[in-house]
């Protein structure tokens, strides 16, 4: 998601509006576009578009929204997520090692 309007998204694709170096490399993200792909001339960039969306097959297609709204964070954002996730994980972990502990003991 590049989380632009279409009117925003048209003036830089009609050069109303000057694409700089910070939305190139979200875009770029977003679409998951090797890092300064946009910087480059491409004869098919559509081509290009296609293939990162279906890089991963054996994504549920929960698991790829996930990773949409993801990479639609900032990258503090996305490190406070991770963060998140990891806390919640190892909660998660302890509670399941307390219970086979508990279950073992019995």
């Amino acid at each position: 998601m590049v989380q632009r309007t279409p009117p925003v998204i048209w003036q830089y694709l009609s050069g109303h509006r000057e694409m700089g170096e910070k939305l190139a490399r979200h875009i770029e993200r977003c679409l998951r576009l090797p890092a300064g792909w946009m910087d480059q001339a491409h004869e098919d960039p559509s081509a290009a578009l296609d293939a990162p969306l279906l890089a991963a097959p054996s994504l549920t297609p929960r698991q790829q929204a996930l990773l949409g709204y993801f990479d639609g964070l900032t990258e503090e954002q996305q490190e406070a997520v991770l963060r998140e996730l990891s806390e919640k994980k190892q909660v998660n972990q302890a509670i399941v090692e307390h219970f086979l502990a508990r279950q073992k003991a019995s």
